[in-house]
């Protein structure tokens, strides 16, 4: 895609938001209340991993929301699959390249991730724990990010190793925190903390991660038993 059809794309979004914050300022409201809420999206994508996006691949946004407990807005920029480069294997017809933060306080806009030909399969948000009745506020952002061609078969998919990587909310201070993982197995929210589970090299290992600097407090050997015969 040409920086020029980025930002005729942009230029459209943010005649959007404006028009919308408008109508809300008419009705009485100064607030821009988005009705569609996500917390996390899922792709499994495959692209070719020497192929950045060009003309000829369709880029657009995907569905937005909120970042709750704050005023920016994220949205995933996604290419079709059905565009060169791209195969769907029989899941959701377009991939996440990309996540773009809108500050609508502002009007500041940020990429994720920049100048890099990179995939993203999974995204969360990461909410502070809070008593029951009060409001949610997003504390951090789960980046799962593919980087590089790792099994050499040309493509960029859920195949290929993993780097697990976290931003703030309002898509700053972008840390890849976990690299090379064949496999994630889950992930548990402790305080303010994160505990990962994860599969690397034929290992199983647990990680503790740091919210609020996202480092790597501590990572452990899970050790299986040895089952009898």
């Amino acid at each position: 895609m040409t920086a020029q059809r980025v930002f005729r794309l942009l230029w459209r979004f943010n005649a959007l938001v404006v028009a919308a914050a408008g109508l809300a300022i008419i009705g009485g409201s100064g607030i821009l209340v988005f009705l569609v809420y996500f917390e996390e999206r899922r792709t499994e994508p495959v692209v070719k991993a020497d192929t950045p996006p060009s003309v000829s691949q369709e880029l657009v946004f995907g569905d937005f929301g909120p970042v709750t407990g704050t005023s920016t807005v994220l949205i995933p920029l996604e290419q079709e699959a059905s565009t060169p480069g791209f195969a769907s294997s029989g899941h959701p017809s377009s991939v996440i390249r990309n996540l773009l933060f809108i500050d609508l306080s502002s009007g500041e806009q940020r990429w994720l991730i920049e100048g890099r030909n990179t995939l993203i399969p999974h995204y969360r948000l990461i909410e502070r724990h809070v008593p029951r009745g009060e409001k949610a506020e997003v504390i951090a952002i789960l980046v799962e990010v593919v980087n590089a061609d790792t099994d050499g078969d040309g493509h960029l998919d859920t195949d290929d190793r993993l780097t697990l990587a976290f931003a703030k909310p309002d898509g700053t201070g972008y840390t890849e925190a976990i690299m090379d993982i064949d496999r994630l197995l889950g992930s548990l929210q402790m305080g303010d903390d994160l505990v990962v589970g994860f599969e690397r090299k034929g290992r199983y290992n647990i990680a503790t991660v740091r919210l609020s600097d996202f480092r790597v407090a501590a990572t452990h050997v899970i050790k299986k038993p040895a089952l009898k015969k």
